[in-house]
């Protein structure tokens, strides 16, 4: 969940028909006050997110947290916890128990007795089957199996299948691409340094003074962010002007320093 329900927020040409198609009267620059779920999926807001299992809080883009609910749709868990709950779903719809301890060969006297032989409360803490598992892969893989050619070609399948990454084939016309962008982000930059207002893009914060650190060792020097990331303007074959043109830039700093919510 959220940790704050309402939030102001800054129009610019990012989020104005957003918030315009769901009733908002605004104009570029005007600041409104408005729910949390009512931030369009793709802003980088920063939000303060309680996970939903332990109640940690972490602070990320809403954007992120969007795509890790599933829309809304899911429970918020931090990395912490998505594992386990994972696992005991898992279980529940294969075995219709949600911890292996329910399952009748773990409360078996005879594994009982072993485990408490071992020292361990847990039988994958126990480093017996630690080295049985071990002895198994080796016997089977002739190696750990992520060290495996198997698993190389099925994690490059699976980054493929999701689009995440540049591969060998594409690294050419990347850097191609890339050249080409940052071309035009530097026609663009004078205009936009003009009229820009003194504020971090994403969160509001002045940061116009900002130029008197130092922008080789400082994270607090602004720096030209591109809203539409190169990345995503090569996978997605946008033209590069576009991702380097005024409308797709923005400042920041270049290493954001993280700012809390607004209380309402």
């Amino acid at each position: 969940m959220l940790k704050n329900d309402k939030i102001e927020v800054r129009i610019i040409n990012h989020n104005l028909n957003h918030y315009r198609n769901i009733g908002f009267n605004v104009e570029y620059g005007d600041k409104i006050i408005v729910d949390n779920h009512q931030l369009s999926s793709g802003s980088h807001y920063k939000v303060d997110c309680i996970c939903d299992f332990c109640g940690n809080i972490k602070n990320m883009k809403f954007q992120d947290y969007y795509q890790i609910t599933d829309g809304l749709k899911e429970k918020y868990y931090c990395k912490n916890c998505v594992i386990e709950n994972k696992q005991k779903k898992t279980l529940m719809k294969l075995y219709g128990f949600d911890n292996v301890s329910k399952c009748k060969i773990f409360k078996d006297k005879k594994i009982t007795t072993n485990l408490k032989n071992w020292g361990v409360e847990n039988v994958f803490q126990s480093e017996e089957i630690k080295n049985r598992n071990i002895k198994t892969m080796f016997d089977k893989y002739g190696d750990y199996y992520t060290k495996t050619q198997e698993y190389r070609d099925k994690s490059e399948s699976t980054r493929k299948k999701k689009n995440s990454k540049i591969f060998e084939d594409e690294e050419i016309d990347f850097k191609k691409y890339k050249r080409l962008v940052n071309s035009e982000t530097y026609r663009s930059t004078k205009t936009l340094f003009e009229n820009w207002n003194g504020l971090d893009f994403y969160d509001s914060e002045n940061i116009e003074d900002n130029f008197k650190y130092d922008p080789a060792r400082d994270g607090k020097y602004p720096t030209i962010d591109h809203k539409l990331s190169v990345f995503q303007g090569f996978k997605n074959k946008i033209n590069p002007k576009i991702i380097g043109g005024i409308d797709n830039l923005c400042i920041k700093l270049k290493d954001p320093i993280i700012h809390q919510n607004i209380n309402i």
